[in-house]
């Protein structure tokens, strides 16, 4: 699950991944915690390559896996 926060008169956003995993070579890499990316609204919706589905219902949050192509990945464990 990630917290979208836009920033005021920007497409600009930042998104906190609680939970999910980097993919490398269309193989799961490791998993990904506490990292942030960092992106645009257009070039995120564009770099969206697959949406599951099923949905996953976690802290509140209802919604699909979602994969993106690529974007600047900062931070984590």
């Amino acid at each position: 699950d990630s917290a979208l926060e836009p920033t005021v008169g920007s497409p600009n956003i930042s998104i906190l991944i609680d939970q999910g995993f980097l993919i490398k070579n269309g193989e799961i890499s490791h998993p990904l915690k506490e990292t942030m990316i960092g992106t645009n609204i257009f070039e995120l919706l564009k770099n969206i390559d697959a949406i599951s589905k099923e949905v996953v219902n976690e802290s509140g949050y209802i919604s699909p896996t979602i994969r993106i192509a690529k974007t600047m990945v900062a931070g984590g464990k």
